[in-house]
C-alpha cells in the first residue's frame, strides 16, 4: 500500500502543479483536497511515526523564520529579472479570493503533508533500495520534478532551495522530520501572509 500511496502522491502533485499553479481559489481547493487525502493514507500506513517534540517544532519554526527572511532578501535581488518577478506576482495576483485564515490553514496542511510525504513516506519506501542518503536525494529530485510541471521559475526555485533545506533538516537535525515540518509550515504560512517585496510588483508591471 505504501508504494501505491507514493505513486498516487507523485502523480497527483504533478497534475496539480501542471493544472492549477497560480490559479487562485482553484489552486487552494485542489491542493488542499489532495493533501487532505494523502495525509490520512500516509498515517494509516503506519510507516511514518509522529514523535514530534516541542523543541524540534520550535527549532524548525526558527529555521522557517530565518529562511523566510533570506527568501525575501533574495526576491528583492531577483526582482531585476522580469520573468521571475512576473512568476512571483502571478502566485499572489488572486489574493483575497479566500479568507486569509483559510489560506493559512490550507498552506499549513500542504506544507506538513509534503514533509510527511516526501521526507517521510517516500524516503522510507526508497531506503531499502537506495540507502537513507540516496533515498533522500531521490525523493528531492522527484519532488522538484513534480514542481517543474508548474512551468514557474519562482515555484521551481522554491522547490529546489526549500526542498534541499527540508531534506537536510530531516536527515541531520536532532528533531529529524519534526524539525523539517516546523520549518516548512512556518515558512509557508509567512509566505502566504506577507506580500513579496514591492520591487517585484513594479518589475512585473513594467514588463506588462
Amino acid at each position: 500500500m505504501d508504494v501505491a500511496v507514493v505513486v498516487l502522491g507523485i502523480a497527483g502533485q504533478a497534475l496539480v502543479h501542471r493544472k492549477v499553479t497560480g490559479s487562485g481559489r482553484l489552486a487552494w481547493i485542489t491542493t488542499g483536497s489532495l493533501f487532505a487525502l494523502l495525509v490520512p493514507l500516509i498515517l494509516l500506513g503506519d510507516q511514518v511515526h509522529l514523535s514530534f517534540t516541542t523543541g524540534a517544532l520550535l527549532s524548525g519554526a526558527a529555521a522557517g523564520l530565518a529562511f523566510f527572511v533570506v527568501v525575501q532578501l533574495a526576491l528583492g535581488v531577483l526582482s531585476r529579472w522580469p520573468r521571475f518577478a512576473e512568476d512571483v506576482r502571478s502566485l499572489y495576483r488572486d489574493r483575497g479570493t479566500l479568507p486569509l485564515a483559510v489560506e493559512l490553514g490550507v498552506g499549513g496542511l500542504v506544507a506538513a503533508g509534503e514533509e510527511l510525504f516526501w521526507r517521510g513516506l517516500t524516503v522510507i519506501v526508497l531506503t531499502p533500495s537506495l540507502g537513507t542518503s540516496g533515498a533522500a536525494a531521490a525523493s528531492l529530485l522527484l519532488s522538484v520534478g513534480t514542481y517543474a510541471f508548474s512551468r514557474s521559475l519562482a515555484v521551481l526555485a522554491g522547490a529546489v532551495v526549500g526542498g534541499s533545506l527540508w531534506s537536510a533538516l530531516a536527515l541531520w537535525s536532532p528533531g529529524g522530520l519534526a524539525t523539517a515540518v516546523g520549518c516548512h509550515v512556518t515558512w509557508t504560512m509567512l509566505m502566504v501572509a506577507f506580500e513579496p517585496p514591492a520591487e517585484l510588483s513594479s518589475a512585473a508591471e513594467g514588463r506588462r
